[in-house]
Order: structure tokens, then sequence, then C-alpha cells
């Protein structure tokens, strides 16, 4: 619940002027505390809350705390959240990840990051920009290579077959989030096809103002990956 985020919250803060041992055992007292309440939200605001709450605590988590925290977030990931609620949860699993065996953190980091594309490429939600940039920003930094292609391929996918320019922009700011992780004949040519596709579309008649930003900051967001 609300009482419970916000005392994990105030618990992590204060764990760095305890004694280790103490904050260890603090901080795992408070995350098994907000797993418990992540499993009994209904609400999208509270669980929200309490994946904050979680990415807050992660840093003290021990190995086998982290993985059982990072597999409850990647369930409820999976519940199809809405975009602030799957943004917030794929912060804390990007919190949670360097405290996991290398393995399983590239194993749900990779599926965390596909599902936030999937999300991308099937929403009707007009805000939804902005919460699934800072999800795929937030696990991008965690993906090797392999995993990051997986995704941005995912991504041009359904960017060649969107019609909506809004989605088509979000699309378009995943590849460039993606871009640094891939290797550097990947990058340029995913980013480079994802450009004219933007440009294709901005090149269509469209009244619709925040439309065109969501467009050009797309546009702005791959220029850097771009050749001459």
């Amino acid at each position: 619940d609300v009482c419970s985020s916000d005392l994990a919250e105030a618990l992590a803060a204060l764990a760095p002027r305890l004694e280790p041992a103490d904050a260890a055992r603090q901080t795992s007292i408070g995350a098994g505390r907000v797993l418990d309440a992540v499993a009994e939200a209904s609400d999208s605001a509270e669980l929200g809350d309490l994946a904050r709450a979680l990415a807050a605590l992660a840093p003290w988590l021990g190995p086998t705390e982290a993985s059982i925290a990072a597999r409850v977030a990647m369930s409820a990931l999976g519940n199809s959240p809405t975009p602030y609620m799957l943004a917030s949860l794929a912060v804390a699993l990007a919190a949670l990840a360097p405290r996991l065996e290398p393995a399983e953190a590239a194993r749900l980091t990779s599926a965390a990051a596909r599902r936030v594309v999937d999300a991308i490429a099937n929403t009707e939600d007009p805000d939804a920009p902005y919460p699934f940039s800072m999800a795929l920003a937030a696990l991008a930094p965690k993906l090797d290579s392999a995993e990051a292609s997986i995704a941005a391929r995912e991504a041009m996918e359904a960017l060649a077959k969107s019609s909506s320019p809004s989605i088509l922009a979000s699309l378009a700011e995943a590849v460039a989030v993606l871009a640094p992780r891939l290797e550097p004949a990947e990058a340029a040519r995913q980013t480079a096809a994802a450009a004219r596709r933007v440009v294709a579309v901005m090149a269509k008649p469209n009244d619709n103002h925040y439309e065109w930003r969501l467009l050009a900051k797309a546009l702005a967001a791959l220029a850097p990956w771009l050749a001459p």
C-alpha cells in the first residue's frame, strides 16, 4: 500500500547511515513488505509507488532477495499495466539488475525491454510516449548487443507496420535509445531506416501539432546516429 511504499523509501534513505549488517537486515524486511503489497495491489498508482520504493531499496539487497524482487516486478510488468505503471516497474527492474547474477539480469532486462517495445506498438494511449521512453532509457544500458538487437528489430518491425504518427515516433525513439548498445553497423542501419520512416510520415499532411512534435523529437533522437 501507499504507507508501505513511503516507509520503504524512507528506509532506503536511512540505510547509508546504518551499520552494514543492520542496513542489510532492515532493507530486506522493507523489500519483503513491498513485495507483499505488490502482490495485493489493484490500483495502478499504488503499484507505481511500490515499484519506485523497490527501486530505492534495490542497492541494498543481496542476490537472492534481488532475484525474488525482480521476478515479482517482471510478473507485474507482464500483466498489461498502464504506461506509467510499466515505466515504474521497468525502472525498478533496471535498479535490481546489478544485484542479480549476470545471466538472470540479462534474461529479465531483455524480456522487459521486449515487453516495452510490444506495449509501444499496441498502445492507444496518447500520453504513453513519455513513460515508454523512460522505461526503455532505464533498461537499455543493462542490455548487451545481442539483447538490444532483438529489441531494436522488434521495434523496427512494429514501426514498419504502424500507421499512427505518435506510436511510430515512440518506436523510432526506442530505436535511438537502443542504438548505443548495438554493434556500430547495426546501429547505423537501424537508425537510418527509422529516420527514413519518420521523414516519410512527416511528409504527409498532418494538422495535429502534438504528433508533429513527437515525430520531430524522434528524428532529433536519431540524428546523432545518421551518416552525413
